[in-house]
């Protein structure tokens, strides 16, 4: 997908501060990092760029699709057909096995079929992320890491347009970064997606296209 924002604005409920967002492009295929600070509104804009949450002033356009002037039906059915969301608490369904949770788009939104070429991606991906052979675990069974690896294969399994990614290395040793890291990257190329990383890990940040800081030194806002 290609992003468009202009000027956002997104003051927090409570006060804490504003996250201000001037206008950016990013083209179809961006690799784009995201760092900062903890609580400088890196997840926020995740929430954001997602149409989870939305922006009291300014848009995001995604393909020329305006998010802010979709209903939360159709900005949910555009996350579940088009975008791949990892996120930082994981949000797995713990009495699902571990590609029982992978497969939950599918059942989520009619529009998407499992059929073999799923089930072969699905088998794929978890090979390639070193946990297919937990498939059949419960994930109340599995240990941090492996939640991890399970969140991110599920972002990918519906080979997304738009990938974002909330800290998708925090809880790996380094072998399991690089396979989470390699995973992610191949598959946004072969999906030709556009593939957003809030990160903390600055080992990973020379991969990027961009490195964006969004610093909070001014009531938030690009630093």
């Amino acid at each position: 997908m290609k992003i468009a924002i202009n000027d956002l604005v997104y003051a927090y409920p409570k006060g804490e501060f504003t996250l201000r967002l001037p206008a950016m492009r990013w083209p179809r295929g961006s690799r784009i990092a995201l760092i900062g600070a903890s609580g400088s509104g890196k997840t926020t804009l995740l929430r954001l760029l997602s149409g989870i949450t939305l922006a009291g002033r300014g848009s995001v356009l995604l393909d020329d699709v305006d998010l802010t002037a979709l209903s939360d039906a159709k900005r949910r059915a555009l996350r579940i057909q088009s975008m791949g969301f990892v996120f930082q608490e994981f949000r797995l369904l713990e009495y699902l096995s571990a590609q029982e949770n992978i497969r939950l788009p599918y059942r989520l939104h009619g529009s998407l079929a499992w059929d073999d070429e799923a089930e072969k991606r699905r088998q794929g991906l978890m090979e390639r992320a070193g946990i297919n052979p937990l498939r059949l675990r419960k994930v109340g069974r599995l240990s941090t890491g492996e939640r991890q690896r399970v969140a991110v294969c599920r972002a990918l399994i519906a080979s997304p347009r738009l990938i974002l990614a909330d800290e998708p290395t925090a809880n790996l040793d380094r072998e399991n970064k690089r396979r989470v890291q390699s995973l992610l990257f191949a598959e946004s190329q072969r999906c030709g997606a556009s593939l957003i990383v809030a990160t903390h890990d600055r080992e990973l940040l020379d991969a990027f296209d961009s490195v964006i800081h969004i610093g909070d030194e001014s009531k938030g806002g690009i630093a």
